[in-house]
């Protein structure tokens, strides 16, 4: 399992106070295929789910599900009203930093 999370977890035990928090999973399953789930917290609320196959969310890589997993988190945040806020923006260019690799390796 490969957890992607924002922000990096703090030294104490105390990390989970911060806002905003979101992380991306991408997991392998039995069948050789790759899930993802996707978990947001913030001020305005948060949604999430567990990597699991009742949610069907497969892809045939690894980079695949991990792209997947920063879009589908993309889309969802960019449905919040807080859509401008400096919380919204800091896990925006957080994501974007993910994406960039994912984006040139696609093209290589």
């Amino acid at each position: 399992m490969t957890r992607i999370q924002y922000p990096s977890p703090a030294p104490t035990r105390h990390h989970f106070a911060a806002l905003p928090q979101a992380h991306i999973e991408v997991v392998q399953h039995d069948d050789g295929r790759w899930m993802w789930a996707i978990s947001f917290y913030t001020a305005d609320g948060g949604e999430g789910y567990a990597a699991l196959p009742k949610w069907a969310r497969f892809a045939p890589t690894e980079g695949a599900a991990r792209a997947a997993g920063i879009a589908e988190l993309r889309e969802r945040l960019a449905r919040r009203t807080w859509a401008g806020k400096p919380q919204a923006l800091a896990l925006m260019a957080w994501l974007d930093a993910l994406d960039a690799p994912v984006q040139g390796a696609l093209f290589r």
